[in-house]
């Protein structure tokens, strides 16, 4: 029974594709009446029982049961997915393009739309990716959602007289290479040029105060942005992953940006934010943020590092390190973080090209992937202070030789924080009278060498176990070591130190 109802939905949904209702059919073309009331009667073109194939020409009038009607619209999904079809003619009566009248027509590489359009629907050109260029009557003052998205060819667009664009509208228009934005659609919507690989260039108007979540996202080509005053806010992944981009200048009446705005932007080597902005600073390369928070009657005063780049230095005063500040920037190779910095929030440095990185007394917590996947990490080191590592902190981090830790109680760890990073060939160095504790102590224990803070190998302060049991106990051995620290490739006579599969360290006498 399940199984007859999903071919039913099937059926429904290409039903739905290829058949949409129409009242009559002239000359291969389907047609629904629109209008009988007014002194012509109107008609719009309709999907049908087949799909539309080659080239057709789309009369101005047709007569059907001695009644003849004009035709003012391209009705919803008309073309729908008709992928063998190679041109349309509209005439001249036609005034409005339904929603997702030609979605898909891969082989569609040239359309023109009359004078008298007013409205073009939503989705109405999805996936025409045939498409080079493209002129928008100036009849037409709306750009409804997701219009072009994904016509990967169309490489010019004539705006004319465009006061709103959708979101999505040109998302996925890879040929793109520019585009005049109007200066009266008075925001940019989420998406509406993301993925445009094409893009290099792009001037933001003046009059435009928003640019909308993930607005630019992955314009990889792009090299320069001009963000004009009047600009209040800068959506989260407005310009993420936008590769080519070196420098940006952000005027003084942002009031809202968050680090993925500019996040992944591997090259962006400058940041300069205008001066007078009460809320943003650039001091350092950075995007900083000054926020006030009261606590107990207390007014405090934050300086968050929002953003950063491959050039940042963090500055004396910045007290948090913001979530992802510093994600995918993979040119940064090396940052001090200064006695200031109270807290480095989840995903800061994931990803970057750090080698090595100090964390100061003033922070006892690592957050959720803080440090993961930091391809060239070698060393870290921990402060005494430190009392917590949270999940992955320092996954995926393949090169990792040492890690200092110098918390004499060891630090609650969370799951994974060391997963896909080689620790068994790492050294651990803890502070002499932790050594045991360290030792007994997942994940620590998973460390090839753990040795105290003066590089001597010492034995656990207490063993799980003062002698192996059996032979097969014994094929569960994976280090020795001398009671000097030394390890050695088998079990010497006398006193031997052991760490076993299961995490176990032990004493051995061998006799």
């Amino acid at each position: 029974m399940k199984r007859n109802y999903f071919v039913f939905c099937l059926l429904a949904l290409f039903g739905s594709l290829n058949m949409q209702a129409y009242d009559f059919e002239v000359g291969g073309i389907y047609y629904t009446v629109t209008d009988t009331a007014s002194a012509s009667a109107k008609v719009a073109v309709a999907a049908g029982e087949e799909l539309y194939e080659g080239s057709v020409t789309i009369p101005a009038t047709v007569t059907s049961n001695d009644k003849t009607y004009s035709v003012t619209a391209i009705g919803e999904k008309a073309f729908y997915f008709c992928k063998a079809l190679s041109s349309v003619t509209i005439p001249e009566s036609v005034t409005e393009i339904g929603a997702n009248a030609f979605r898909n027509c891969a082989a569609l590489t040239t359309l023109a739309l009359p004078a008298g359009v007013t409205t073009i629907g939503y989705s109405a050109f999805f996936g025409c990716s045939g498409f080079t260029s493209f002129t928008i009557p100036s009849s037409v003052t709306v750009i409804e959602p997701y219009t072009f998205f994904g016509c990967k060819r169309l490489s010019s667009i004539n705006l004319g007289n465009i006061t709103k664009i959708g979101g999505s509208a040109f998302a996925g228009c890879a040929a793109l290479t520019s585009v005049a934005i109007p200066a009266g659609i008075g925001q940019i919507e989420s998406y509406t040029f993301q993925n445009c690989t094409g893009l290099t260039s792009v001037t933001i108007p003046a009059g435009i105060t928003n640019v909308g979540d993930a607005a630019f996202q992955g314009c990889t080509g792009l090299t320069s942005v001009t963000i004009p005053e009047g600009v209040e806010q800068i959506g989260r992944a407005a310009f993420q992953n936008c590769a080519g981009l070196t420098a940006i200048a952000i005027p003084s009446t942002v009031k809202a940006m968050v680090s993925s705005s500019f996040g992944g932007c591997v090259n962006l080597a400058s940041i300069a934010i205008a001066d007078g902005n009460p809320i943003y600073n650039s001091n350092g390369n950075c995007i900083i943020e000054t926020y006030e928070e009261t606590k107990q009657k207390e007014t405090i005063i934050h300086h968050k590092l929002v953003s950063g780049c491959k050039n940042s230095v963090i500055p004396d005063g910045v007290t948090e390190i913001g979530t992802a500040a510093f994600q995918n920037c993979t040119g940064l190779t090396t940052i001090a973080i200064p006695a200031s910095v109270t807290a480095v929030g989840p995903l800061a440095f994931y990803n970057t090209g750090l080698t090595s990185v100090t964390i100061p007394e003033t922070i006892t917590q690592i957050d959720d992937y803080c440090f993961a996947d930091c391809a060239n990490l070698t060393s870290v080191t921990l402060p005494a202070t430190t009392t917590k590592i949270n999940s992955n902190a320092f996954s995926g981090c393949p090169a990792l030789k040492d890690f200092y830790c110098y918390a004499e109680k060891v630090p609650a760890t969370l799951v994974g924080v060391f997963d896909g990073t080689p620790v068994e060939g790492a050294t651990l160095h803890v502070p002499d009278a932790s050594v045991g504790a360290y030792t007994l102590a997942e994940p620590w224990s998973l460390f090839g060498t753990i040795v105290a803070a003066n590089g001597n190998l010492v034995a656990p302060e207490k063993d799980a176990e003062t002698a192996i049991a059996s032979l097969q106990d014994a094929g569960k051995i994976l280090q020795v070591y001398s009671l000097g620290g030394q390890q050695t490739s088998k079990l010497q006579r006398g006193l031997n130190i052991v760490r076993m599969s299961d995490g176990t360290t032990r004493k051995v006498l061998v006799k």
